[in-house]
């Protein structure tokens, strides 16, 4: 299996388990916050995790996702409206998956990128969320269109990444790139 498509099902997946989830969490926080805190909380919840599962699959260190979940938490609080607030949140994850995790030529992501975020926009559009129960179907739909960013660039790692490979492997493959790059 390669890793594309553990992306995407991960992402299909997930996006699923925050659907089911969205309903409690959504009430269960908004015992304690007003209900536009509350809602942009769970969403929050829903991106951090999702973060750290593109941070994970990279090979990225955990503190590289810090600054974008923090902005994120700043505006749940800062906005007041959740049909803002869920295009913001895709506009992070495209920065956490396209800016720090998945490095490359940026033209073709910012396409890419471009397309996923109007995907969200005329989900959001098509549904008009306005209960909770509707704003778990359009998170699920939103983790459908995010996973069309795995079928569209494959995600192997690079090269240079030999995070599963054991030490004596890695001077073996050093080692021959070494030698292959000396002229005689």
């Amino acid at each position: 299996m390669t890793t594309t498509s553990v992306a995407v099902r991960t992402t299909i997946f997930w996006g699923f388990i925050c659907g089911i989830l969205f309903y409690p969490l959504n009430k269960l926080i908004g015992y304690f916050f007003p209900s536009h805190w509350a809602l942009g909380m769970t969403l929050w919840a829903c991106v951090a995790a999702y973060g750290f599962f593109l941070i994970r699959w990279h090979g990225k260190h955990p503190l590289t996702l810090l600054f974008p979940v923090l902005i994120l938490l700043y505006a749940v609080f800062a906005i007041n409206s959740a049909d803002v607030f869920l295009p913001l949140a895709c506009a992070v994850l495209s920065w956490i998956r396209s800016g720090i995790c998945f490095n490359g030529p940026i033209g073709k992501k910012l396409l890419v990128e471009i397309f996923l975020c109007l995907g969200l926009c005329f989900v959001l559009i098509l549904l008009a969320p306005n209960s909770a129960l509707n704003w778990a179907l359009a998170v699920w739909l939103t983790f459908l269109v995010q996973a069309l960013y795995f079928a569209i660039f494959d995600i192997r790692r690079d090269p240079e990444d030999n995070a599963g490979l054991d030490r004596f492997e890695q001077a073996r493959m050093r080692a021959d790139r070494i030698l292959s790059s000396q002229i005689y």
